[in-house]
């Protein structure tokens, strides 16, 4: 089992000036726009630990508000997987044209929403 396309992002600041990252799997950038780390994996194999290190440098802020830290947010998918356990046994197609079926049924498993507080 594994999920594809991960898409990690860990929320930083709004006075973040700079970012470092380090990852040995996949690709982690500062993405100022979104005002997030945001940690990009191809495929995430299942039962496998990865790591991230990642050192932000703030710029001085002038307002004395806390930072209330957002949740850190996940996209991914798990293909050949359907997380609802549903099977598809077979498929009869009654048409009176002479169409042909490919036997084939393709799972996959999208996330919804994903989020983790810190």
């Amino acid at each position: 089992m594994h999920a594809q396309n991960v898409v990690i992002k860990i929320p930083c600041p709004k006075n973040t000036a700079r970012c470092k990252c380090r990852a040995k799997e996949g690709r982690a950038r500062y993405e100022p726009e979104h005002h997030a780390i945001v940690w990009r994996i191809k495929r995430f194999p299942g039962r496998k630990e990865l790591r991230l290190h990642a050192e932000a440098e703030l710029a001085a802020s002038t307002s004395g508000k806390a930072w209330s830290r957002p949740p850190i947010t996940m996209e991914f998918s798990c293909p050949r997987f359907a997380a609802s356990g549903m099977i598809v046994r077979f498929l009869k197609v009654f048409e009176k044209t002479a169409y042909q079926t490919t036997k084939w049924v393709r799972y996959i498993t999208r996330n919804g929403h994903y989020q983790i507080r810190i």
